[in-house]
């Protein structure tokens, strides 16, 4: 069964919350790649669209009017991430579940990605995702 909403303050446009085909797979990876311990967010998808109010690019409005390929909210424990008709080492699948892991395990909301040693695990995490063909 397919699920959209329409998610109020992110430009109305529609989530999904259908897993994509090998979703859980991705996940794991990224997870154990962090050494998360605690329970996954939510993971929900928005269409690839063309940046809002003219701005270039491909994105959503964050509800703050920035224009993001994903987002993690902290009060919600939920990511929404923009699926690019492709694979999940080309999305913002690994820096969200970042941005869950630091909140979840370490009590940390960094949304100014100040701790970099955290945020240089992006590129491998793809890369790892990568050379399981995800």
């Amino acid at each position: 069964m397919l699920i959209v909403l329409v998610l109020a303050g992110c430009g109305g446009a529609p989530i999904d919350l259908t897993p994509k085909p090998n979703q859980d797979h991705a996940v794991e990876i990224i997870w154990g790649y962090l050494g998360a311990k605690s329970s996954l967010p939510e993971i929900s998808w928005r269409p690839m669209t063309s940046c809002p109010n003219g701005e270039p690019g491909l994105g959503f409005d964050d509800g703050e009017g920035k224009c993001v390929a994903g987002l993690y909210n902290y009060s919600g424990g939920f990511a929404i991430i923009m699926w690019m008709n492709t694979s999940f080492h080309e999305t913002a699948l690994a820096h969200e579940l970042i941005h869950a892991w630091q909140f979840k395990d370490k009590g940390i909301a960094d949304s100014t990605h100040s701790i970099v040693a955290d945020w240089h695990q992006v590129p491998g995490i793809n890369y790892n995702l990568q050379d399981f063909g995800l």
